[in-house]
């Protein structure tokens, strides 16, 4: 096994703390208030906007489950490290992208979307 100062270095813990970020947040997505009631009630409504965005008819019940079905694929991509953590960070980044233009065309909240671009941003930079 590895040394431990190996697993903690900023790149190392920028990535875990964001795995761990992406797989609790897969928690409101399927409609448990976690942390709080709020961000509940956001992912209730991410996931009927998220519906309405589907080419194939799609319930939102279905479409917070395909969201956190991603989170938890980025998450661990992101926990595992070297090619599975950079294709992680393109994906979310792409899907991040295309969906902060989207919510901008629709009026959507945009702090998260920052976030989510600011985040994988910063641990794609620090694991670059």
């Amino acid at each position: 096994m590895p040394p431990l100062h190996t697993f903690l270095n900023p790149a190392n813990i920028s990535a875990y703390a964001f795995s761990a970020l992406c797989l609790l947040s897969t928690l409101p997505f399927i409609g448990i208030p976690f942390p709080r009631h709020t961000s509940a009630e956001y992912y209730a409504q991410k996931n009927i906007w998220l519906a309405s965005l589907s080419p194939v008819p799609i319930s939102p019940k279905t479409a917070g489950y395909l969201g956190a079905i991603l989170r938890i694929g980025l998450g661990a991509g992101l926990a595992i490290g070297g090619t599975a953590r950079m294709s992680a960070l393109g994906v979310m980044g792409s899907v991040a992208t295309v969906g902060t233009v989207l919510a901008w065309r629709d009026e959507r909240p945009m702090g998260p979307q920052w976030g989510m671009l600011g985040a994988t941003a910063m641990v794609w930079a620090l694991n670059k």
